[in-house]
């Protein structure tokens, strides 16, 4: 009999281990908050003793890059940059008249100087600030293809207008044979399977995009259907009768 072998690696045992740098999620944030280019030497031009941005070599500017850019999380990547400030009170107040008013906090900002081993004082504009891109509305641009796919479908019937005495009420008219389920069934027939949605995003998209009713559109009342409609609503008249005024109606 053999003995039992050392742990499995690279999810080989029996049961798989969570591993979350896989996650598709994950790995969007990952792209997400990598560096979109190369490091930019800064511009400015300070040679001062409160800003040495031109003690500052590229290589300098790189190395802060490259660590910066290490941080896949958004988190970490703040507690990065926390690290190269200093937050402390304004020594002066100069304000120019009463509509100024005074900070409360004075921030400086550093970045290392491998030559000097030292941290010197820089402008903002030579380090970077993480782009916030959480939160946000997602689900338009996740739905975008099925939302256009439905768009695009409920354009293929035809539909008539109201004409009625009021004005307009540019509501439009389908077959009341026709509704929302048989409409989604239909729909899901005639796309794949990654594009089939459910009733109720179909009625989502009549909701918020369209103003179409399943109904009869109401019309200009004739003398003929009002005395069509007297007889069917007049008591005591035979059921024959009615039945052949409600006919009439109808064609009419």
């Amino acid at each position: 009999m053999e003995s039992i072998k050392t742990p499995f690696e690279n999810n080989k045992a029996r049961k798989k281990n969570r591993n979350p740098s896989t996650w598709k999620q994950n790995m969007q944030k990952s792209i997400r908050y990598s560096s979109p280019q190369l490091p930019q030497f800064p511009t400015c031009d300070h040679k001062t003793k409160a800003y040495q941005c031109f003690t500052l070599t590229m290589r300098d500017i790189k190395s802060f890059h490259d660590a910066f850019h290490a941080v896949k999380n958004k988190i970490r990547k703040d507690a990065f940059i926390l690290k190269f400030y200093t937050v402390q009170l304004p020594k002066r107040h100069c304000p120019r008249n009463s509509r100024h008013t005074a900070k409360a906090t004075a921030v400086k900002c550093f970045i290392r100087n491998n030559a000097l081993k030292q941290e010197v004082p820089v402008c903002q504009n030579t380090g970077e600030t993480p782009l916030e891109k959480r939160g946000g509305d997602r689900k338009t641009a996740k739905f975008k293809g099925k939302q256009d796919g439905v768009q695009k479908f409920n354009n293929t019937f035809k539909s008539i207008e109201s004409h009625y005495i009021r004005s307009s009420s540019r509501r439009h008219y389908l077959t009341f044979d026709l509704s929302i389920e048989k409409m989604c069934k239909m729909y899901n027939d005639q796309y794949s399977l990654e594009q089939r949605v459910k009733a109720s995003y179909i009625r989502m998209i009549f909701n918020t995009k369209y103003n179409i009713s399943f109904t009869r559109p109401r019309t200009d009342v004739c003398s003929l259907c009002i005395e069509l409609t007297e007889k069917i609503n007049k008591r005591g008249t035979d059921e024959e009768e009615k039945k052949m005024s409600r006919k009439r109606k109808f064609i009419n």
